[in-house]
């Protein structure tokens, strides 16, 4: 079973950074970092930017590249350090010490009575649920063993009463063996709801392992973030989901 941690290459860079006890123009610590959740976006045929999920604007001014594999509206986890405030437009500056890609995906196509056999009934656990630019980002647990890929999806929910802002989460496990326990980490693109309203209420509706339950969340379209100056832990995350 394939698995990876997030981050473990940037530990000798974060112990130099700290030895060197430096600091950047605007007066921070090139030993301080953060660790958030972005979504990158295209500045050009090899120039990117990050926002952050309170839309916090960054700007990669070290290392001058691109990733390779990283794609363009593609959610992720970034580990950076700022170099400078406001700049070109841009709320920081900052080297990026280290950058994991998050599984990133589109709301799923509702199939009706074949929902199930297609994205599956297996239970998960519920971490956290929070909305940041124009996504609902989930952080779960579920069983593994088998060496086979998860599938995971979110569908909107047309038996609701609360539809368009109703939705499943679901959890495809193939089958798998429940040996050991698994984190993952998903985002998805949330729709882009003809509302006048400022705030919606989100449903989203999850089987967990002690049954079916419903989580709301307030979600501003408008702004496209509701969880502001979220931090996240770095967490060993399962490379077996699709």
């Amino acid at each position: 079973m394939k698995r990876f941690k997030f981050f473990t290459a940037i530990a000798g860079i974060l112990l130099a950074s700290m030895t060197l006890n430096s600091c950047s123009d605007d007066g921070y610590s090139l030993g301080d970092f953060w660790v958030e959740v972005a979504t990158v976006y295209q500045e050009g045929d090899d120039w990117y930017s990050l926002t952050l999920d309170d839309g916090t604007t960054l700007w990669p001014a070290s290392p001058l590249y691109r990733p390779a594999g990283l794609k363009y509206n593609q959610r992720v986890l970034v580990d950076y350090t700022i170099l400078s405030d406001s700049m070109s437009g841009f709320d920081h500056y900052i080297k990026v010490n280290a950058l994991q890609k998050i599984l990133t995906k589109e709301v799923a196509e509702n199939k009706g009575v074949e929902n199930d056999s297609i994205y599956g009934t297996d239970p998960v656990k519920i971490y956290n649920l929070w909305t940041g630019d124009g996504f609902l980002n989930i952080d779960f647990g579920f069983n593994a063993g088998g060496g086979v890929s998860h599938f995971v999806n979110l569908l909107q929910d047309s038996t609701s009463s609360a539809s368009p802002y109703a939705f499943e989460f679901r959890h495809n496990a193939y089958d798998d063996h429940a040996s050991y326990g698994q984190r993952g980490l998903v985002a998805f693109k949330l729709p882009d709801f003809e509302t006048g309203e400022e705030e919606i209420t989100l449903l989203i509706k999850v089987k967990t392992f002690e049954g079916e339950k419903e989580y709301e969340l307030v979600y501003t379209p408008q702004r496209k973030a509701t969880f502001t100056n979220r931090k996240i832990s770095k967490e060993t995350y399962s490379t077996e989901i699709k």
